[in-house]
């Protein structure tokens, strides 16, 4: 037997019947004589692939950014804002990429520690143990860095984001009625909250049996019983939010602003509508949620068996559409408002054209409107002949500095107004 690792009996709890907080977290597992056994299995080959793996992980955690689910969205909607940093909706975007980025980067990392040696029960459920050589059993370190540490950011950086309907109504909701969503957002990050207090209320040194280096999953399986009825909870707040977000916009904009336009075009234009499109696929699979995660508790407390159901997959489903509607709301509402703002400058010129071809009606040629809105000055200089009389060289002049100035009026006007519209974004 080679110790490839070079760890020592001093290393392990043992029998230590009172190691410390600071003894548990240096510690490689329960027992030496799993790790002895261990040793035994591992050959050179594979300690090399162990050691490869470490340099993987820090590779993977360097690049946890790039790999975030809403990374190129993020930089989209940062570009899109010239990344002013001065915006509400920036601030709120930044610190919600920031947070959740370095949870997943301390995801990462746990990886470093993959394995604590201790006894395992045996998976068929006789009461049988067997020496753990895998990332079967919980680090106490990596249970601390990764899902108390690692949680407080990714749940912290959620909550930022959830802010977004948030401000989104306080920007066009002058009224009272705005209450209710202070309220129900309110719920909804206590929801949360309560989640990330969860996870540090949960000893890892409990996890394991001192006397005999046995691995207790039945304390994990009811800590994530827990676990799921919280995560269901913050499922119903989320609609409770997104509902009254809805309702209150309702209310206060739907009344004023009437569109005869079908669900998509409305779905383009109005980000209410695109609130309420999260809330409804919220609503679809709740019911399946729910009763997934009672039968999933049933038969744990009742019959002692584990379903194999990965709620996991259908909560980030509902989570992760609300985030994504954040991106897709930024970006429409910079293109419907640069499309409203080009359209009423569009107008603009073609009747400034118009009033200007009445005031020099000496010049043979009109002006196109095409090339007037890409270069006034050159649309002016094609649009005069050699017929003009020398008597109108005054009207002219004035002509082209009336014209230059109502060109550069306008453009920045359509610059002050586009800047005026995006900061209240």
């Amino acid at each position: 037997m080679v110790n490839y690792y070079g760890y020592t009996q001093k290393d392990f709890i043992g029998n230590n019947t009172n190691p410390s907080f600071i003894d548990w977290m240096c510690s490689k597992g329960t027992s030496y004589d799993c790790y002895l056994s261990c040793m035994d299995q591992l050959n050179e080959i594979g300690y090399y692939n162990s050691r490869i793996q470490q340099v993987r992980v820090v590779v993977s955690a360097i690049q946890a950014p790039l790999n975030f689910l809403y990374f190129y969205w993020t930089f989209i909607v940062f570009m899109l804002h010239k990344f002013n940093f001065n915006k509400p909706v920036m601030k709120l975007l930044l610190g919600h990429f920031v947070l959740r980025c370095t949870g997943d980067i301390i995801d990462e990392l746990g990886k470093l520690f993959p394995t604590y040696y201790s006894l395992q029960a045996d998976v068929n459920g006789k009461d049988e143990y067997h020496c753990e050589c895998g990332g079967n059993t919980l680090h106490p370190f990596k249970w601390i860095f990764t899902r108390c540490i690692g949680t407080f950011f990714w749940y912290t950086g959620e909550i930022i984001g959830d802010w977004y309907p948030l401000i989104r109504t306080k920007a066009v909701v002058k009224n009272k009625s705005i209450w209710i969503v202070y309220s129900t957002c309110a719920l909804f990050n206590l929801t949360k909250i309560i989640l990330i207090i969860f996870h540090f209320t949960m000893d890892p040194r409990k996890l394991y049996d001192l006397s005999t280096g046995k691995f207790k999953k039945a304390i994990i399986d009811e800590f994530y019983n827990n676990y799921w009825i919280i995560q269901l909870i913050i499922i119903y707040a989320s609609i409770f939010y997104e509902l009254s977000v809805y309702l209150v916009l309702k209310k206060n904009i739907f009344k004023v602003t009437k569109y005869d336009h079908g669900f998509f075009k409305k779905f383009k234009s109005l980000s209410e509508y695109r609130i309420l499109v999260s809330a409804v696929v919220a609503f679809i699979f709740l019911p399946i949620a729910s009763i997934a995660l009672f039968l999933k508790i049933y038969f744990i407390r009742v019959k002692g068996k584990n379903l194999e159901f990965e709620f996991e997959s259908l909560r980030l489903s509902i989570a992760n559409l609300q985030y994504y509607m954040i991106f897709i709301d930024q970006i429409l509402l910079i293109t419907s408002n640069y499309e409203s703002v080009l359209a009423n400058f569009d107008i603009f010129n073609y009747f400034n054209s118009n009033s200007n071809s009445n005031n020099t009606s000496n010049i043979n040629n009109q002006i196109n409107f095409d090339d007037q809105y890409l270069s006034p000055r050159k649309s002016l200089d094609n649009s005069v002949n050699n017929n003009y009389q020398t008597g109108t060289q005054e009207i002219e002049n004035s002509f082209i500095a009336n014209t230059s100035m109502t060109a550069i009026n306008s453009i920045n006007s359509l610059k002050t107004t586009i800047d005026d519209t995006n900061m209240k974004i």
